[in-house]
This record gives structure tokens, sequence and C-alpha cells, in this order.
């Protein structure tokens, strides 16, 4: 029971980068940094399980050669995860990041 995820958050530090927290009902706490020159996007996927489909929020990480995904265990509604992308992208900078790429 202590290892059960009970609380997951996603701080967004500007320009800077973003840092995800997991929660245990014991009160652990996990801690990931990712820097924002290491994100190359923030994206909502969807997975398909059994007769469900599931959206997600996940973190495009290149450099450690995988996807993190935000809120896994909690799952919150599509348009709360809209919001938080939203949010996200524009105080990581990211939408201004690929248009000076574009350049």
């Amino acid at each position: 029971m202590g290892t059960a995820i009970v609380e997951e958050r996603l701080l967004v530090i500007p320009e800077v980068g973003v840092q995800v927290e997991t929660v245990t009902h014991a009160g652990s706490v996990q801690k990931e940094f990712y820097a924002v020159d290491q994100i190359e996007a923030i994206i909502i996927n969807e997975a398909i399980s059994w007769c469900r489909i599931v959206f997600f929020l996940a973190l495009v990480v290149p450099s450690r050669g995988k996807m993190q995904i935000v809120f896994a265990n909690t799952q919150p509604p599509l348009y709360d995860l809209q919001a938080v992308l939203t949010d996200a992208t524009r105080l990581l900078r990211l939408d201004s990041n690929e248009a000076e790429n574009e350049d």
C-alpha cells in the first residue's frame, strides 16, 4: 500500500525546464528534472487499452532515449491535459524554439 502513487506533479520553471514528481501513499517523493534544452516537445498522445482510450501527456526527451509520461497514474481528463500542454509549452517557450529552428 505504501508504494501506491497518490499524487503526480509537473513543476514548470519558465525557460529553464520541468520537474516531474510522484508522491506515494507512504509520503515518499520521486523527482526527475528535464532542462528545457533536453525537451524536444510536449505532446498529448493516446493509448488504447481493451475498450478504453486513455490520453496522456508526455515529454519528448531524445537525449535520454525515451518519452517521459506525465500523470500516468492519476490520468487526468483530456481537457486538463490540454491546459497543462498549452501553459507548459508557453512557459518553456517551446513553440518559439520551433519557429527559430524553421528559419
